[in-house]
């Protein structure tokens, strides 16, 4: 019975550490994921800095926007449920430059 909870005890400290272990970072960079009305929006940057987000509709009208500051990376829903069908602009721009999607 002792070898027995010896063997579980070790299996639980090895699942453990295993389970602690860093996964891989994502790529540099901006990507988005489309769920019918739903967009996640994924972004990773080398340093923290100022991160903004604009979404246009296809008219180039603004539709929403939001400034998030020390950030290197983060995913963002965005629901686009409610909004006219059409086509959208997602601009991200930070201390790199401007990404469209």
């Amino acid at each position: 019975m002792k070898k027995i909870l010896a063997v579980v005890l070790v299996l639980i400290v090895v699942g453990h550490v295993n389970a602690m272990e860093v996964a891989p970072k994502s790529p540099l960079g901006m990507s988005v994921i489309k769920n019918g009305a739903l967009v996640k929006l994924f972004y990773r940057a080398e340093q923290s800095g100022k991160v903004k987000v604009t979404i246009y509709n296809e008219d180039g009208d603004v539709v929403f926007t939001e400034t998030m500051k020390d950030t290197e990376q983060f995913m963002r829903p965005y629901n686009f449920k409610g909004l006219p069908y059409g086509e959208y602009t997602i601009e991200l721009s930070d201390e790199s430059g401007i990404r469209i999607t």
